[in-house]
């Protein structure tokens, strides 16, 4: 019974959020994938309430960091021109309180005290992407405008049910990279079925970043031992990281015409660097950009979310952000480098490239995205698990540590006397 009481929100939570991209009318949808969330975080505060609750070091450092970005996001409050936008700011500064605390402190505290295993959250996630893909095409069978021509490149783009085929693409990758973690958890080959239907989904929608972004995957995890350890490396001496990363570009500047590379990036990037620019150039005062505009309403999607920090929590919001996700992939690097796992390895692959997809997808830390959503509760209950809790609960952690059969003979046997 406890067990379907945690399943079953997390699949109205997960498939909520999945619909509600796609064609369905109303915004019945949009408005139950926030209420679904809300309901299980009122549900898991009031059974915690009572119970023991465990917050490791690195949690109270990351509630710390996001405390600060809370009061920057409360302060730029006061660049809200209308009641409006003040009022969709402080629902959008809820949401993330949601998100953080439901992943950080109540879902990995509810999971512990039942010993639910994270490879059980990854399989209902699974079987809710793949159950709501193949309801995008099914649907789109009989949408006569299940294709989209691209104005920008005149593609002809396959979007499915989606409303756009970047959604598709996005969450094609989505379910190609959950594939890869349950497969990599369970070691059954049933689960790679959707890997190749995930990828051909992924081509049929021409999203440029989706597939970049699969490949680049592919490419950490083969070389993650590489990668992580040049990774935390690089994050324990930021600073000589980044000088090094101005000199860098400094000497290519240098050497690059700077105009020419903005131009073609631009047009790779079907004209967002116009775009952002623009976002930018919109900002009247210093206040502004230090503590961002409030809640920027826009018909332009701005496909950043980066640049969606930056305008709405300005540079001091963008950097507590930068300072908070950061702080969460270095943890996670060291707990890999200090008791390595399957699960860890193909997380962290996944947090690394959904950090470069975020440049063009607004998706790395929101409640009204599946993905965000799945990658945030992963976070959170690696970080919340102690080393004690998987000794207990992973047979090859133990077996590691406890002594085996003939050490333990060896160990109980009386001494003799000649």
């Amino acid at each position: 019974m406890r067990s379907i009481a945690f399943h079953v929100p997390v699949i109205l939570i997960i498939a909520s959020n999945i619909l509600s991209f796609m064609k369905f009318s109303g915004d019945l949808i949009y408005t139950l994938k926030f209420t679904f969330v809300t309901i299980h975080f009122l549900i898991l505060l009031l059974y915690m309430i009572k119970q023991p609750v465990t917050i490791t070091p690195v949690t109270r450092y990351l509630i710390a960091v996001f405390h600060c970005w809370t009061i920057v996001m409360c302060i730029g409050l006061t660049n809200s021109t209308t009641y409006t936008q003040t009022w969709d700011s402080l629902l959008s500064i809820g949401t993330y309180i949601l998100l953080f605390f439901y992943s950080m402190i109540l879902l990995p505290n509810y999971m512990r005290l039942h010993q639910i295993e994270y490879v059980s959250f990854v399989k209902v996630a699974y079987f809710t992407i793949v159950c709501c893909m193949a309801l995008a095409v099914v649907l789109g069978l009989s949408d006569p405008k299940a294709f989209h021509l691209d104005p920008f490149s005149l593609r002809n783009r396959y979007l499915g049910f989606f409303r756009h085929p970047n959604f598709m693409g996005l969450y094609a990758f989505f379910g190609f990279a959950v594939s890869m973690l349950v497969y990599g958890m369970t070691k059954k080959k049933g689960y790679l079925l959707t890997v190749p239907l995930f990828a051909y989904l992924i081509y049929l929608s021409v999203s440029r970043t989706a597939l970049l972004c699969v490949v680049l995957l592919l490419a950490v995890y083969l070389v993650r031992k590489y990668v992580f350890r040049l990774l935390h490396w690089a994050i324990r001496t930021s600073v000589i990281s980044l000088c090094a990363l101005l000199v860098i570009v400094i000497c290519a500047v240098q050497f690059v015409d700077v105009e020419s590379l903005i131009a073609a990036a631009d047009k790779l990037l079907s004209n967002r660097l116009t775009i952002w620019s623009n976002f930018l150039a919109a900002n009247d005062t210093i206040n502004e950009y230090i503590f961002g505009q409030g809640m920027v309403k826009s018909t332009v999607s701005r496909d950043n979310y980066y640049l969606v920090v930056l305008l709405n929590t300005g540079i001091l919001g963008l950097i507590c952000f930068l300072i908070m996700a950061v702080s969460a992939l270095y943890f996670l690097l060291k707990k890999y480098i200090r008791e390595s796992s399957v699960s860890l390895e193909i997380l962290l692959s996944i947090f690394i490239v959904l950090m470069f997809y975020s440049f063009t997808e607004s998706i790395l830390f929101t409640l009204g995205n599946a993905v965000s959503f799945f990658l945030w509760c992963s976070i959170g209950i690696h970080l919340n698990r102690s080393l004690t809790a998987r000794r207990a609960k992973d047979p090859e952690v133990a077996q590691a540590v406890e002594p085996s059969t003939f050490q333990r003979v060896k160990l109980n046997r009386r001494p003799t006397f000649m």
